[in-house]
């Protein structure tokens, strides 16, 4: 799966890749960002900083995606 940085805020996943376009917000001129595909925790933790996250957030977050 690809996982996604939210420009709101959190990070979420799809199956297919997304473009650009599907990622740009047009209220705000922002845009969420492609952190990478992972399929494991271990592909997932490779990804992201955890030091960037809330703790809590990435053990759920984990459970939710990858358990």
């Amino acid at each position: 799966m690809y996982i996604y940085e939210s420009h709101l805020g959190g990070l979420f996943t799809t199956k297919e890749k997304l473009s650009f376009e599907d990622l740009y917000c047009e209220q705000c001129g922002d845009w969420d960002q492609l952190l990478g595909r992972a399929n494991t925790k271990d592909e997932f933790s490779k990804l992201i900083n955890e030091e960037e996250w809330i703790e809590n957030y990435i053990q759920n977050f984990v459970k939710t995606h990858f358990d």
